[in-house]
Parts: structure tokens; C-alpha cells; sequence
């Protein structure tokens, strides 16, 4: 899924349709100063990327274009709630053309990242310049995105349960067969050329010939020759100033071309990485039902995916028809899957029936699971147990709800390659449990109650847990781990940077619906049994002479 993504260089936060960019260096004692008019955003730690510059619907202006960030205001917490009372109330909001972003992902070595809208389209950018390079148009929602370790492949997963292939950086503005095309026209330039050389060498030669019978004709026939060689003489001093003059405009023309291509390159480089054409997708795999995460290897040698069907699937990649093994045991929809990052041996997984467990992926081997409703206390399932109350009493359509809520996100913190620390949050549930993982072995270490459920969590590099809040006073929260304890970190930048950015944050995309994706569970036995007692009980009253008997048809009256 990812809406938080930690990069080397930038920290990556979905907000809405925006993504909020801010820069890691020196990030821990370096204080954000307010952004001002006159701003230059290439140089400031704090960065968002224009999402109406996406869509061409909304191209009002080349600079709109053209920029990939836009100024934003600064929104207090009563701003940002009386924006979604307005909402709610049917009032108009502030922000318009909202395309929920699904997901966003980083490459390896922090130079591009590729972002996921719900509107069936996928955008990267360069990490360097923050320009656009390209988008991808989509068949399908995307539901998970990734990047192959070369930074050369994007991979996009989506609702239908396909994978598809993309260049990471789009197609080249010409073809190769226009770049041919014109190296055959400068081929045969330059045998023109050439000829025409020869020509002119050849005439050479020949005056000097023809100056030393000139010469000898001078000694035989006096005064005539003498006239014939001057006329001669201003006849050829004519064709080899016409020759050098255009030999000359020739060069010229060809300098100022050349010229004028370099300039034109230089001055349109920008553009031409945008002017990309249209690719076509590349089909990797497919499953039969809606696929819900997706991860790729280090090496490439392998595409893991998983699905509403309780499967998780290994393939090999990019040939992914040779399936390498299947990990079963989850009993619902699997919502995340993840490598532990200095152990690429061991795949974590959870699930919708709030379970974690640890695979052996190339064995399709269960090393570890561990029920988190074992851990979390019953007080903090009340946001949980309203809505199953208020499903039951509903009278038109009831849901399938479980008796305990499913694992909607988790992150993972490699202390080294045996111990990790996995941070995970659960569906309407306001607290995040937290585990450490003693290969092969998973133990409880906290479990941290919050004002609200948190919609996404990440580590930083720095080693903090951050978690975003839509309804809280701190949309961004930033938490240190200290005896066995989340204590929140209140002078972080990140921490002020919400504040200030609070009202980007309306409607912000916290992963699929967890009640669509249980499967719907129908008792017919239940529904035939009240219709065939209530026939039985009127053909037994017809018969008794309560009721007036009545034929059955379609001509009966």
C-alpha cells in the first residue's frame, strides 16, 4: 500500500491528492521557517507536488505546468475541522479535483519516485530536479506499485489482480527509426559532398596542364594565344569564385543548422522528457481475484504478490509464469506483504483475521505466527464494535464482520539480521501494537493507545515510528522507542510540518475498505426453511376449511 515512504534524501507523505515532500538532511535540529511568496522551491526543505499539473483536465497555464510544486497555506486544527464539518454538511469545500493518490514508492537509490492515483494513472518523478518524467496510463485502478533494484522497470498491480510492466522513465521522444532515417539524409550529404571535392580537385589538375600547353601555344602562336589565355583565364577565375561561394554558403547553412539544433536541445530539454509517448503495457501475471500488495527482491529474481483470496504467490520475474511456491495460512484477504529489509530470506505477511506470520517464501515454509488479538485489550475495540452493532441492526443489506478487526498496515525497523521490530496498526482500532522478531520467534513489546486510529506508520532512518493522524491535534506524530515504550518526539520538524500543512490532509486515503473485502457470507438454507413452513401452514388451512382453497398456476383465480 504505502502512503508514508521513507527515502535516503526525502520523506514521502500522502495528503489527499498532494504528496508532501520534505527534505531529511539535517532534519533533526534544523526548524522550518514559514514559506513566503517569493520562495524558491528548489531550495527549500519542504516541497508539494502539484497534482493538478498531472491531469490535463486542469492545465489552465504553461507555468502551471511547467512547476511541479505549488505554494500552500498554513491551516490551524479548528481551520481544518470546520472543513470537514462543511463537508459532511454537504458544504463546499476548498479543495477541489481531489484524485486520491493509492500509493507512492521510492526507488533504491533515491532518484525517482513513482506515485499511484486512484484515477487510473501512475506519474514518476525525478528525485534530483522534482520534474515529472513521465505518466502511465492505466487499464485498471491501481491497488500496489514497485521498482525494480536497477531503477529501470516500474511494476503496477492492480483491482483485476493483473501486474503490468512500465519503463521507470518512459519512452524517448523520437524513434529509432526517425534518428535512422536522418543519419541516411547526413550519409548522403556527405557523399555529395565528397563528389563535388573531387570534381573541384580534378579541375585543378587540368588547369595546370592546360597553363603548360597554354604556355607552349604562347611560344608557337604569339598575340592569339595570349588573348585566348586571358579569356580563359577569366572564365575559370569566374567558375572557381561561383564554386567557392557556394562551397561556402554550404558550410555556412550547415553550421548555422547545427547550431541552431544545439540550442533548441539545450533550450527544450525539459520539455522533451515530458513529450513522451504513449507505452504499452507489458503483462507480467495475473491471479483470479483482486491483488492487495505487491514486492519484488533485491536481486530481481523474484515478484511476491498477494491477494483477496488468502494467497501469496512467488514467482520468478520477469518470467512469471514459472511459479516458485505458494505461502497458505492466512484465512482472509492478505493486506500487506513485506521482505524484512537485512534478511531478504524471510517474508512478513498479515492478514484481514488479524494475524502476522513469517514465511520461508522460496519454501512457501510458515516460520512464525502470531494472533494479535491475543495482545490487545478488549477497551480499545469500541470504534470496532459500534460499527458491528450498528451493521447488525441494519435492515436492508448486513455485512459480514469478524468477531475481531483485521491488521491493516504494519512497519518493519531491521536492528540486524536475526532481531526486527514490526510496528502494527488494526482496522478501527486506536492504538499500534508493537513486536520484535527473534528469528524465528515473535514477541509482544508494547501496545501504545492513541487519541484516534492511526492511518499509516513508517520508521525513520533515524530510528522514530511516524504515524499520521487525520483527526488529531497532531497530524503527523513522530515517537521514539525508549524502555520498551512510545514516547512522542514534540520538537521534530515533522511534527510542526503537520500543523502547518493541516489542511491538506482532508480526505486522505487509508487503504481499501476492510468490510468489502470479507467475503459475504449468505444463509439460503435459513430464508427456504421460512418460505416452505409458511406454504405448509396455508395448504393446511385450506384443507381444514379455514381458508377458501385456491389453484396453483398461472391461469388460477
Amino acid at each position: 500500500m504505502g502512503l508514508i515512504e521513507v527515502a535516503q534524501n526525502f520523506t514521502a507523505i500522502v495528503c489527499g491528492s498532494d504528496v508532501l515532500i520534505y527534505n531529511n538532511r539535517n532534519s533533526k535540529n534544523q526548524k522550518l521557517d514559514p514559506v513566503s511568496d517569493n520562495e524558491n522551491h528548489e531550495n527549500s526543505k519542504v516541497k508539494i507536488l502539484n497534482q493538478d499539473s498531472i491531469d490535463e483536465k486542469h492545465k489552465n497555464s504553461k507555468t502551471q505546468i511547467n512547476d511541479p510544486f505549488r505554494k500552500y497555506e498554513s491551516f490551524n486544527v479548528s481551520e481544518n475541522q470546520k472543513a470537514k464539518e462543511g463537508n459532511s454538511n454537504g458544504g463546499s469545500s476548498n479543495k477541489t479535483n481531489l484524485y486520491s493518490i493509492v500509493s507512492v514508492k521510492a526507488s533504491r537509490d533515491g532518484q525517482y519516485l513513482a506515485i499511484a492515483f486512484e484515477e487510473k494513472s501512475a506519474v514518476v518523478w525525478c528525485t534530483k530536479t522534482w520534474t515529472r518524467l513521465c505518466i502511465h496510463r492505466l487499464v485498471k485502478r491501481p491497488m500496489a506499485i514497485a521498482i525494480t533494484s536497477d531503477s529501470s522497470t516500474l511494476l503496477v498491480a492492480d483491482k483485476s489482480g493483473d501486474v503490468y510492466s512500465f519503463p521507470l522513465k518512459g519512452s524517448q521522444p523520437k524513434d529509432k527509426q526517425d534518428r535512422l532515417s536522418e543519419q541516411e539524409k547526413n550519409e548522403g550529404k556527405g557523399e555529395e559532398n565528397q563528389e563535388e571535392n573531387n570534381e573541384g580537385e580534378r579541375e585543378k589538375y587540368q588547369e595546370k596542364n592546360n597553363g603548360e600547353r597554354e604556355k607552349d601555344r604562347e611560344e608557337n602562336n604569339g598575340e592569339r594565344e595570349k588573348d585566348q589565355e586571358e579569356n580563359n583565364r577569366g572564365e575559370r577565375e569566374k567558375d572557381q569564385e561561383e564554386n567557392n561561394k557556394r562551397g561556402r554558403e554550404k558550410d555556412q547553412e550547415e553550421n548555422n543548422k547545427g547550431g541552431r539544433e544545439k540550442d533548441q536541445e539545450e533550450n527544450n530539454k525539459g520539455e522533451k522528457e515530458k513529450e513522451v509517448t504513449p507505452v504499452t503495457p507489458k503483462p507480467i501475471l495475473g491471479h483470479l481475484s483482486m491483488l492487495l500488495d505487491m514486492a519484488i527482491t533485491e536481486d530481481d529474481k523474484y515478484i511476491i504478490t498477494c491477494d483477496r483470496d488468502e494467497k501469496i504467490r512467488v514467482s520468478h520475474y520477469p518470467n512469471s509464469y514459472n511459479i516458485v511456491s505458494f505461502c497458505l495460512g492466512h484465512k482472509e484477504f492478505v493486506t500487506q506483504v513485506e521482505l524484512l529489509p537485512q534478511n531478504n530470506n524471510l517474508l512478513l505477511s498479515c492478514s484481514g483475521d488479524g494475524t502476522l506470520i513469517l514465511w520461508d517464501y522460496l519454501q512457501g515454509e510458515c516460520l512464525a505466527e502470531l494472533d494479535t488479538r491475543e495482545y490487545t485489550p478488549c477497551d480499545l475495540l469500541h470504534m470496532y464494535e459500534e460499527d458491528r452493532k450498528q451493521n447488525e441492526k441494519s435492515e436492508s443489506f448486513k455485512k459480514f464482520l469478524p468477531d475481531f478487526p483485521g491488521v491493516k498496515h504494519f512497519a518493519v525497523r531491521s536492528i540486524n539480521a536475526t532481531q526486527h521490530i514490526v510496528a502494527v496498526v488494526l482496522d478501527r482500532v486506536p492504538a499500534i501494537l508493537l513486536f520484535q522478531i527473534d528469528v524465528p520467534n515473535m514477541t509482544p513489546i508494547v501496545v501504545k493507545e492513541l487519541e484516534d486510529q492511526p492511518g499509516e506508520v513508517a520508521w525513520l532512518q533515524s530510528g522514530e515510528l511516524i504515524h499520521v493522524h487525520e483527526f488529531s491535534r497532531d497530524i503527523i506524530t513522530v515517537s521514539e522507542l525508549q524502555n520498551n515504550d512510545l514516547k512522542p518526539v514534540a520538537e521534530h520538524p515533522l511534527v510542526s510540518l503537520g500543523r502547518r500543512c493541516a489542511g491538506l490532509f482532508n480526505g486522505v486515503y487509508d487503504g481499501p475498505d476492510f468490510d468489502v473485502l470479507y467475503k459475504q457470507q449468505y444463509d439460503n438454507v435459513a430464508d427456504y426453511m421460512k418460505k416452505k413452513q409458511k406454504r405448509l401452514a396455508v395448504e393446511k388451512a385450506a384443507q381444514d376449511g379455514i381458508i377458501v382453497p385456491f389453484k396453483k398456476g398461472r391461469w388460477s383465480k
